[in-house]
This record gives C-alpha cells, structure tokens and sequence, in this order.
C-alpha cells in the first residue's frame, strides 16, 4: 500500500533518546507486503500458516535548503543532515518513525540518496526505512510426565511396558548380584574353616616332639 503526503512533519526517535525533527517532508511512501507458499494446500488447512508477512518499508523524502543569507549556498546544512544519516546507518540504532498518522516503532534506516538542483539551491535527500520484527520468547517447565501424557495423546505407549522391562531387568540384576555375594561368602568361609584345621593339625604334629624334649631334660 502507497501513501503519499505533501509538506508534513515527520519526527524520528531513536532508542538512545534522540529526537530528529524532519520539518519539510514533501512525500512518503509505505509498504506492506507478505510471502505465500507456492505449494498446493489442501480442503480446511489454515491458510495463515503459508503466509508470513514481510517487513515494513517507509520512504520518506525530505527539502533541505542549503542557500545562505546572501542567496549564495551554504554547505554546512547539507553536512549536518549528512552526518546525521551516516551515523544512523553506522550505529544500526532502532528508530520510531512518527508520521502524521502513524507511529512505526522498531525502524532501521538502510539507506539514504540525495539530489541535488543547484538552480534553486534545494537539495533532496530520500530516506529509507525497513522495519525489524521482533518477536518475544518464553520458557516453559514440561512436567515430570510429559513423555507418558505425550504417549497417551499420540496413541502411543503409556510406558507402563517399558517400565516393568525395566523394573524386571532391575530385579533380575538385583538377583545375580544377591547370588554371587552368597558364593563368595560361602568360598571366604571354606577357606578360613580349612586355614583353621590345618593350624590344629600342626599343633597336634608338635606335641610329641616338645613331650620327648621334656623328658630328656628332667628325667
């Protein structure tokens, strides 16, 4: 959609808190436009789905005079509204354009062209605008179920199988563990049982070796 306005006032605020008055505005222009998908649809898809809306584009243009007091040309006016442009485009700064009907928030300036009639000692200089869409995020904590509420909605598993496949793979691991703690246990036990009754026999083997010493020393 085109609008075109003839000497109005345009205002420019940039984020930072900077007011940029344009006061001779002889035309703007405003764009609005959307992408659709070329692909075929079916009966009762919701179209909105294939349609994403583009960017808007404002083109404003603006008179400058840059004649001096003695009608001879003062480029000094032309310098300021130069520098000014450049540094919007260079710090990539977001702008609110305010027209006089409307307010396009989250503006970048792109791009700048000047004109210049020397006969008249007027310079054009036509300002582009594109919009930035800016969209807004939120987190969401999934519950603890969320993948058994998302079995049962999908037709799926509820995980009641996986759960006792698992629960059983426990137990059976729980079991095999039990039983080998018991047959290590039980071979601990052999041995030191077995580490006893050699120590007694070998008391017994030396007692009538120590009985035959005895009796060579007393009798």
């Amino acid at each position: 959609m085109n609008n075109r306005y003839i000497g109005q006032k345009t205002l420019l605020f940039t984020e930072k808190g900077e007011k940029i008055t344009l006061t001779a505005t002889t035309s703007r222009e405003i764009n609005y436009s959307a992408d659709i998908s070329e692909n075929t649809v079916e009966t009762g898809y919701v179209i909105a789905d294939s349609v994403i809306n583009k960017p808007i584009t404002v083109q404003i243009t603006q008179i400058i005079s840059t004649a001096n007091e003695k009608g001879g040309q003062n480029s000094n006016v032309f310098s300021y509204w130069q520098s000014i442009y450049n540094r919007l485009i260079d710090s990539r700064v977001l702008i609110k354009v305010q027209t006089s009907d409307y307010i396009y928030n989250n503006m970048i300036l792109t791009s700048f062209s000047v004109k210049r009639a020397n006969k008249h000692l007027m310079t054009e200089i036509t300002l582009n605008f594109k919009q930035v869409i800016i969209v807004s995020t939120s987190l969401v904590n999934m519950p603890k179920n969320y993948e058994y509420l998302k079995n049962i909605v999908t037709g799926g598993d509820d995980g009641t199988k996986d759960a006792e496949t698992t629960n059983k793979g426990q137990l059976q691991a729980s079991e095999a563990q039990i039983k080998a703690l018991q047959q290590e246990s039980e071979q601990n036990k052999s041995q030191s049982e077995q580490e006893d009754i050699n120590v007694k026999k070998s008391i017994l083997a030396g007692i009538p070796s120590i009985w035959d010493e005895v009796k060579q020393v007393f009798f």
